[in-house]
């Protein structure tokens, strides 16, 4: 019996190089993923014709927007139709945690770590959470802004409560100090 191989993922989207504690220093830009957004395969088109589906029937829902606005970046051969969106979603709801925080994911990933800035404490200001705090302080810290990175770090820390991720924010500050 021959097994046939699965779908393939498209290029460079399982290529994330790890985060080691230490090894990144401000200009490599590395950044630690907490959780995942992305689909080995793009987007899914029943995600995309669901949120499409949404907006027919109601076409100014910033939920569907912003999941339509991610699906975008994360899996088509357009990704700027989707970070129109996700901006459209802030210029109608600045507070909006949802697409600010994607595009502040976004704004790492191209390496626009002052936007990132921007939205990630957007994100903290509205609902404060460990993710999003620790993505600040990567921002911080990929712009050499230490003081502000730990300062980051520490609010992170106040929210995760995994000992593994805990003991990693601590040699991050730990380095840093």
């Amino acid at each position: 019996m021959q097994f046939e191989a699965g779908p393939k993922p498209k290029s460079g989207i399982l290529d994330i190089a790890a985060y080691v504690p230490g090894k990144a220093g401000p200009k490599q830009g590395k950044v630690f993923k907490l959780s995942s957004n992305e689909q080995p395969l793009g987007a899914s088109p029943k995600a995309v014709a669901a949120y499409q589906q949404v907006l027919k029937t109601d076409s100014g829902n910033l939920d569907a927007k912003t999941g339509m606005g991610v699906c975008y970046v994360s899996g088509s051969s357009n990704p700027m139709q989707g970070i129109t969106l996700l901006l459209g979603v802030v210029s109608k709801d600045p507070g909006n945690v949802n697409a600010n925080f994607n595009l502040g994911l976004f704004s790492m990933r191209s390496g626009q770590y002052d936007k990132a800035i921007g939205r990630f404490q957007n994100v903290v200001k509205t609902a404060p959470d460990g993710e999003a705090y620790f993505y600040l302080a990567q921002a911080f810290q990929n712009l050499n802004r230490k003081k502000e990175a730990v300062e980051a770090y520490r609010n992170a820390r106040k929210y995760i409560h995994d000992a593994e991720t805990v003991s990693s924010i601590d040699h991050l500050i730990q380095q840093l100090n």
